[in-house]
């Protein structure tokens, strides 16, 4: 991780040895200032991982009412319509597909999805500019990821983030 942060412009401090957690740490500073440590334990030897299973989610947002919400999907949020009916709108923007579901007494209160994107400031404008409910700009987690959030017409809540390094 600390020469892949170094070779895409990252400035990583040096790995230094934290003999009382047992672990190999580094930090970098994100474009906020804020301190993002990464670190190994050296007392513990890495495991093989196991082969991955989960492949994508399809995150479902119950709406009261479905077809306004495919129009605020649509025509506010940029996303392109795969499938309606009177209960059920597929959407699907770039590699991202959500289902807008009818609210019914198995699928009650507010959903929510995260969405990993690749310029959050950028989507953050496009968004605010087409008029969605954007709650807030862009801020950078010490987590390593610029986050936003947009509500829906009904209060679901997309969460965007951007991974930085």
């Amino acid at each position: 991780m600390h020469a892949a942060i170094r070779d895409r412009g990252g400035q990583p401090s040096e790995i230094a040895k934290v003999n009382g957690i047992k672990m190999r740490m580094f930090e970098v500073r994100d474009p906020d200032g804020h301190t993002l440590w990464f670190g190994q334990s050296y007392h513990v030897p890495d495991a093989a991982s196991p082969a991955p299973l989960l492949e994508k989610a399809l995150p479902e947002l119950p709406l009261d009412d479905v077809a306004a919400g495919i129009a605020y999907y649509r025509d506010v949020l940029g996303f392109q319509v795969n499938y309606r009916q009177h209960d059920l709108g597929v959407m699907y923007r770039d590699a991202v597909t959500l289902l807008l579901i009818a609210r019914t007494g198995r699928h009650t209160g507010i959903g929510s999805a995260y969405i990993y994107i690749a310029n959050a400031g950028r989507l953050c404008a496009e968004l605010r500019a087409r008029g969605a409910r954007v709650q807030g700009e862009p801020v950078s987690q010490p987590w390593g990821l610029r986050e936003f959030r947009v509500l829906d017409l009904e209060d679901n809540e997309l969460r965007f983030g951007q991974p930085f390094e």
